[in-house]
């Protein structure tokens, strides 16, 4: 049975996005790493999600044609876009991931996340955002202290 060509070129365009689609989720398991904090990240959290995203996005087409050499009918990859209205959906979307996501938006987020870990350093936190890191301190040595709280800060 032989797929519709509107499929065909709808598979084509999914798997030319797949590696712009693995760096977004790479971008986004940093943060996700980030917000988790800890030495002991959760297992199946949102960190092991979107790095299992990115192995999936990544290896998609060496995995198709594993399937293909164990005798799967995968449909045939490669090849141009033969609907214009797909061709032009393709363009926009390598345009888009392109143009802002990677070359503005990441360079921006990776800076950002820089910029926090640096200043975390110098507060005297760990810049990687895990709590039990931070050097214990006692009670004795932030009473009496002026502008300062007698509570430690907590993640």
């Amino acid at each position: 049975m032989t797929l519709p060509q509107i499929i065909v070129d709808l598979l084509t365009l999914l798997f030319d996005m797949a590696v712009p689609a693995a760096i977004c989720t790479m971008v986004l398991a940093g943060i996700a790493l980030r917000q988790e904090g800890g030495v002991n990240f959760q297992a199946g959290g949102r960190f092991q999600r979107w790095a299992l995203w990115s192995v999936i996005l990544l290896t998609l087409p060496q995995l198709l044609s594993w399937f293909a050499a164990q005798g799967i009918a995968m449909p045939a990859q490669g090849g141009g876009i033969s609907s214009s209205w797909v061709a032009s959906l393709q363009t926009a979307f390598t345009g888009f991931v392109s143009n802002v996501v990677v070359a503005r938006l990441t360079p921006v987020l990776a800076a950002f996340c820089v910029l926090k870990a640096a200043l975390d350093a110098a507060e005297g936190y760990s810049p990687l955002g895990f709590c039990c890191l931070r050097p214990a301190q006692s009670s004795f040595s932030r009473v009496g202290t002026a502008g300062h709280s007698s509570q430690p800060r907590t993640c």
